[in-house]
C-alpha cells in the first residue's frame, strides 16, 4: 500500500494546501522559511503516526479561523490521503473476500479533529463477495434458488438463515459474516486493510547512538521499556541484520561470536547503502571490547 497523494487543510499555518502528489521514490518540499513545510509533514504524520500523536484543535487549528472552528459542531477533516494498493494487498483481500471484490485499487483515508477513528473510502464489488461466499454450497433446491438470486451479502445470509438444518458449509458462511464488524462487507475489508497501512515516522531532530553499550544493560532496559532513543536505534540496526541481543550473550564460541559480528556488520552496511549514497566508503563495524558483555558500534 503506497501513498500517492494528500489533501491537507486546517492545520497550523495551512488553511487549504490543495492536493499534493507523492512520488514513488522521493518527494521534496521546497519553500521559504515559515512557508508551511513543517506543518505539511506534521499534518501527514498525525494522520497515522508510528507513536501516539493526535490532532489537537485547540493547538493545531489555524488561530485566524477560531470562530469557524467554534461554530462547527461536526468532525473537521484535516487530511485526505489516497493510497494505491499493491498486488500483495489486492491478493490478500481477494483471498478472503473473493476475486474482483475490489472495484479499484485506490482507497482514501480521512482523519482530523473530533474523529473517533479514520474514515475509509473503499470501492468494492459486493457481487464478487456474494459469489465467493456461496461458491461450493450444496443446498436444497428451494434454498438454492434464493441463494442464486441474492445480490447482496444481507440477502444471501437471510436465505441461508432460513434453512432448518444448515450444513457445515452453510454454518461456516454464517459464522464468517457474523465475525465481520457490524456484519458489513465494506467494514470487514477496511479492517483487513488497516493492518497493511504504513505508518508515518517524523523526525524533527536526530539522536546519536551510544558508541559503546553493555549487552546485559541493554536487554534489561529493553524488557523494562526504558530504552533511550539512541539505544532504540541500536536495536533497530541489529534488527535490520536479524540479530538478537541474546545471541551475543551466549555464543557457541568466541569464533562464532566474531563471525556473527562480521555478518551483522556487513548486513547493516549493505542495508544502509540502499538509502545512503553520499559516501560509499562508510561502513558499520560491530566489535566486542573486553568480553561479550560490551558491544561497540562505530561508523567509519
Amino acid at each position: 500500500m503506497r501513498l500517492t497523494s494528500a489533501k491537507l487543510r486546517r492545520y497550523r499555518s495551512i488553511e487549504d494546501a490543495g492536493e499534493l502528489d507523492v512520488e514513488s521514490d522521493v518527494t521534496c518540499l521546497v519553500g521559504k522559511n515559515e512557508s508551511g513545510k513543517t506543518a505539511v509533514l506534521q499534518a501527514m504524520y498525525k494522520s497515522h503516526p508510528v507513536t501516539a500523536a493526535e490532532f489537537d484543535e485547540g493547538l493545531d487549528y489555524p488561530s485566524r479561523l477560531t470562530r469557524e472552528r467554534r461554530k462547527t459542531g461536526d468532525t473537521i477533516p484535516v487530511s485526505v490521503l489516497t493510497y494505491l494498493l499493491d498486488d500483495e494487498d489486492v491478493g490478500a483481500i481477494e483471498a478472503t473476500f473473493g476475486t474482483g471484490v475490489l472495484a479499484d485499487p485506490k482507497v482514501t483515508v480521512t482523519t482530523g479533529y473530533r474523529f473517533s477513528g479514520d474514515t475509509w473510502t473503499v470501492p468494492y464489488n459486493e457481487t464478487a463477495a456474494v459469489d465467493h461466499l456461496r461458491d461450493g454450497l450444496d443446498l436444497p433446491s428451494a434454498t438454492q434458488a434464493k441463494v442464486d438470486s441474492a445480490s447482496s451479502v444481507a440477502e444471501l445470509i437471510a436465505a441461508l438463515g432460513e434453512m432448518e438444518a444448515p450444513t457445515a458449509a452453510v454454518t461456516g458462511v454464517l459464522e464468517t459474516v457474523g465475525a465481520w464488524r457490524e456484519q458489513r462487507l465494506v467494514l470487514a475489508i477496511i479492517d483487513s486493510l488497516k493492518s497493511r497501512r504504513p505508518r508515518f515516522v517524523y523526525f524533527g531532530d536526530y539522536d546519536s547512538m551510544p558508541g559503546k553499550v553493555a549487552i546485559p544493560d541493554l536487554i534489561k532496559k529493553r524488557d523494562e521499556g526504558t530504552l533511550s532513543r539512541g539505544e532504540q536505534a541500536v536495536l533497530a540496526l541489529l534488527d535490520m541484520a536479524s540479530v538478537d541481543l541474546e545471541e551475543f550473550q551466549d555464543p557457541e564460541s568466541h569464533e562464532h561470536l566474531i563471525r556473527d559480528l562480521e555478518n551483522a556488520s556487513n548486513s547493516i552496511s549493505s542495508e544502509v547503502f540502499e538509502y545512503w549514497t553520499q559516501n560509499t566508503e562508510l561502513a558499520v563495524r560491530l566489535e566486542i571490547i573486553g568480553s561479550a558483555d560490551a558491544l561497540n558500534k562505530e561508523e567509519e
